[in-house]
């Protein structure tokens, strides 16, 4: 999908859950959480990040270009945003997606399987904001307006289509230039422990759904 010049990223994000570990119990998150504190102690200098945070079973990890953060509660898991442009910054991305992904195989003392992955991009752009007039038919619109003696407004729109072993969300909501925002989610359950390289390989589904989104868009518009 082409952004257009007006169009600015809002957020850029992969959460892994891992569903398994919602059966250990508070102590052993609690230990989980202070071996991990242990490690990252120790492994802090090749992890190449300006800050690590910890609080309670939280661990913050900030750098200018993304930031990560691991929970040990019930499921643990971590979450990786990135506040500058993906594209440019991907493979230090994806090398600190990898030691993350690490680190936790070695807390855990196994491998993680059953990972639930959910790839999210949002932007900001003016120029999809009369898109669900495209897709709504006014008349159905004027009748329930008529029905319920209230002016109804539809202001976004919401469909599902698969890929592959993903499930994939496109949402559109706002009326006007200063409110569209376009919502794209990916979600995938890996039933295997997570292959080396994760985060490009989500990603690169996630730029297929956003090209396939667009050329719907465009044929609308």
């Amino acid at each position: 999908m082409k952004r257009s010049a007006m169009s600015k990223v809002i957020e850029v994000s992969f959460s892994v859950l891992f569903p398994l570990s919602v059966k250990k119990k508070a102590q052993d998150r609690d230990m989980l959480f202070k071996r991990m504190r242990a490690l990252l102690e120790k492994e802090e200098e090749s992890l190449s990040v300006r800050k690590i945070l910890y609080k309670k079973r939280y661990v913050f990890l900030e750098d200018e270009q993304f930031r990560g953060i691991l929970y040990f509660g019930k499921p643990i898991s971590f979450r990786i945003s990135i506040m500058k442009d993906f594209q440019e910054n991907k493979v230090r991305v994806n090398s600190f997606a990898n030691k993350l992904m690490n680190y936790l195989n070695i807390v855990l003392g196994e491998s993680a399987k059953k990972t639930r992955i959910t790839t999210a991009y949002a932007i900001e752009d003016p120029s999809i904001t009369n898109l669900v007039k495209k897709f709504v038919d006014e008349t159905r619109v004027a009748k329930i307006s008529e029905t319920i003696k209230r002016t109804v407004t539809p202001i976004g729109i919401l469909f599902e289509f698969e890929s592959g072993k993903h499930k994939n969300t496109v949402m559109q909501v706002g009326n006007s230039p200063t409110t569209s925002i376009l919502s794209v989610m990916s979600h995938c359950i890996h039933s295997e422990s997570l292959k080396w390289d994760f985060i490009k390989d989500e990603y690169e589904n996630l730029e297929q759904v956003i090209q396939a989104t667009g050329r719907v868009f465009q044929e609308a518009l």
